[in-house]
């Protein structure tokens, strides 16, 4: 008789937050939970081990965390979900030129911090072809051929 068993992961997502990435950027990072369960003919029967992870979305670096945190996580943005703004209108925002870089001294995982703005000014038309005014919030109606700063 064969017996086939063996140890299989499980990937839940249970917050997404806009962090500091270690590596230097601002990015939508993915506190995840994942479960490792021992498994009996591909069945799963019970958990073996738990682990809590931040997966940054832009460059891919994980992270750990305390099962505490990430799930304080969870409340928090589950808690703040229905408060949210609808999308903007134009979704394509001109470069950030400045990051600010998060460096944890006590280990500790990072606190969710505001989506950072680029600063109103003339940047490259996400239309294509010349520049066009992003007042801060939002593109504007104002375009132009030249260099920045008409």
């Amino acid at each position: 008789m064969l017996i086939i068993f063996g140890l299989r992961s499980y990937v839940k997502t249970l917050a997404v937050l806009t962090l500091a990435c270690r590596q230097g950027h601002v990015a939508a990072h993915r506190v995840v939970k994942v479960t490792r369960k021992f498994t009996l003919f591909f069945i799963p029967l019970f958990p073996v081990r738990h682990r809590y992870y931040s997966v940054c979305t832009l460059c891919g670096l994980q992270l750990p965390w305390d099962k505490e945190s990430a799930e304080a996580a969870a409340r928090q943005a589950a808690a703040a979900a229905p408060a949210m703004a609808p999308p903007p209108v134009d979704p394509v925002a001109p470069p950030l030129n400045t990051m600010s870089f998060f460096d944890s001294s006590d280990g500790r995982p990072p606190a969710a911090l505001d989506p950072p703005r680029a600063a109103p000014g003339w940047y490259p038309d996400p239309a294509g072809g010349g520049y066009r005014y992003w007042d801060g919030a939002a593109w504007t109606e104002s375009v132009h051929e030249g260099g920045g700063g008409a």
